[in-house]
């Protein structure tokens, strides 16, 4: 189970509302600080939070003086229970009260299987959502079987469950060539056929492609914006092959490309903006390297290695822009760090925006 944050923590955060939805936030860190600023809706978002655990509490909420307001606010909010990452099948069959249940909105939910929603078409699913988000979930026989469906073949032609032979072997279904270039099914024998009809840079970038597919096919167009980009290029292939345009841009946003990599190349056209992203890339990096052109707000919102430290420090760089520090505090909402009280006192940081 998470550590809950500490009563300091909601004192400079309980204003913030998305707070509610925090994976840090438990049901105990509600009942035991009632008098925070919680809102119901994005508590029913969070996913410690089940529908079940909710409706055997109103008499909880009703009881409370700090939360009763939730209660009433019980049948506006709600259906946002169905943005819930917990909520599954079961819940909809124990609960199968027509005003809970949006069904558009669980289309996106993973623990509703698609087995599930097709058994259950009488239901208002979203079978485009369902193909943009969920794909890789969906085979060829979901779809033979269910062809009246309003599939959305640009995406499920990336879906790793979707070969190119079931691609040929059903042309009545409109495929994309271009997006099955994404898909990691993808070979070198189908790139030699039909790369007219394939996406150069998808191919190029696709993880299914090794540097020995380019050295023994040198006649294909391969994409080299694709290939500093695809994870199995690695900088000595890069070192060994200066001949070829290669992207740096691409190349700093390369798993596979490490700071050793870069320190040790420095003088090329790294892109350190981009480069704040790459998850090779950590606070302290960037720390001892502060003369480089870095983007902190890259790094919060979109770098795995994200610390309440480095937080604390892009926060405080842009406290006068509140437009950024609400974006940072947006994602700090769901970051699932634990936090520190004393590094909060040691900073003199007010997060309430």
């Amino acid at each position: 189970m998470k550590n809950k944050w500490s009563d300091y923590v909601f004192s400079k955060l309980h204003k913030y509302e998305t707070i509610s939805k925090n994976p840090n936030i438990l049901w105990d860190s509600v009942i035991e600080n009632p008098y925070h600023n919680w809102n119901f809706k994005y508590l029913c978002e969070n996913p410690n939070i089940t529908l079940t655990f909710l409706i055997n509490n109103k008499n909880i909420i009703k009881e409370n003086p700090y939360l009763k307001y939730m209660y009433f606010q019980w049948h506006e909010y709600y259906y946002f229970i169905n943005f819930n990452k917990n909520v599954n099948e079961n819940d909809i069959t124990l609960h199968p009260f027509p005003n809970y249940w949006t069904y558009e909105n669980l289309s996106l939910n993973k623990n509703i299987s698609i087995n599930y929603i097709l058994s259950h078409l009488n239901k208002n699913w979203n079978f485009n959502e369902i193909s943009k988000h969920r794909y890789d979930e969906i085979t060829i026989n979901h779809i033979i079987n269910h062809p009246h469906l309003k599939w959305n073949f640009n995406y499920i032609s990336r879906s790793k469950n979707i070969t190119f032979n079931d691609i040929l072997l059903n042309k009545e279904f409109n495929w994309s060539y271009q997006e099955f270039s994404k898909n990691p099914n993808i070979n070198i024998e189908i790139i030699k056929q039909y790369y007219d009809s394939l996406n150069l840079y998808e191919i190029s970038k696709n993880k299914s492609i090794y540097w020995k597919d380019v050295l023994n096919n040198p006649a294909l167009p391969w994409n080299y914006d694709g290939l500093s980009r695809n994870p199995n290029i690695d900088y000595t292939i890069v070192l060994n092959n200066p001949d070829k345009k290669w992207n740096y841009k691409e190349l700093s946003l390369n798993n596979n490309i490490s700071w050793i990599d870069i320190s040790n190349d420095i003088k090329k056209p790294w892109s350190y903006s981009i480069l704040s992203c790459n998850p090779n890339i950590d606070w302290n990096i960037i720390k001892e390297n502060n003369d480089k052109k870095w983007n902190y707000i890259n790094f919060i919102l979109y770098n795995p290695n994200v610390t309440i430290d480095s937080f604390i420090y892009v926060y405080d760089f842009y406290k006068n822009n509140d437009k950024i520090c609400n974006i940072l505090l947006s994602k700090l909402s769901t970051l699932e760090f634990n936090i520190d009280k004393k590094i909060f006192l040691e900073n003199n940081v007010c997060l309430s925006p």
